[in-house]
């Protein structure tokens, strides 16, 4: 018998399929057949809502970039000490990083390198409003001494996007960002 389900709820389904199929076999390795097996739906009907994998791969970066945003505006907007945020961020656009480096990992050293070049410039855009804005504030405390917040920011956002820091130390991170962003000396 045939399910039939709303279609925001079918798209949905075929999203999560795809996010976890590319997380396991990376996006190369997966095919829209897989996508359709996995949740037992005909090849066709995935095509109703996605044109091309391209396509389901940007809707699944938008969702992982979507959740870890909202992560981010929630640290920013704590009332809590300002390195303490700064840190928080830091490393929840890191752990971004480790949870999509299966799926994007291939794009980077292959002829796929512009459709990852594009998927990592949406991410920055999304994240540095926010970012920038927690530099600003800690400018205006003097606790840095970043002259170029926006650009400071979108090139620590492409080097983590580009760059492994999964395997460098939690305090070398934190000595990389704070050297960038001049964050000054305790007294």
């Amino acid at each position: 018998m045939r399910i039939t389900k709303k279609p925001d709820e079918r798209r949905e389904e075929i999203v999560q399929a795809a996010r976890e199929l590319f997380g396991q076999n990376g996006f190369a390795k997966t095919t829209i057949s897989d996508i359709a097996q996995r949740i037992g739906i005909a090849k066709g009907l995935f095509y109703y809502y996605f044109r091309t994998k391209d396509e389901v791969m940007n809707a699944v970066v938008d969702e992982y970039i979507s959740e870890t945003s909202e992560v981010v505006r929630h640290i920013v907007e704590q009332d809590t000490d300002f390195l303490k945020r700064m840190n928080q961020v830091v490393f929840t656009i890191i752990e971004f990083t480790q949870k999509t480096e299966t799926v994007f990992a291939e794009l980077k050293d292959s002829d796929r390198f512009m459709f990852h070049q594009s998927i990592l410039e949406y991410a920055v855009e999304r994240f540095r409003q926010q970012v920038a804005g927690l530099v600003e504030e800690g400018v205006e405390k003097g606790i840095i001494c970043c002259k170029h917040p926006y650009t400071t920011v979108e090139i620590l956002f492409y080097g983590f996007g580009m760059l492994n820091v999964s395997n460098m130390e939690r305090e070398q991170v934190i000595d990389i960002v704070g050297q960038a962003l001049c964050v000054r000396q305790e007294q």
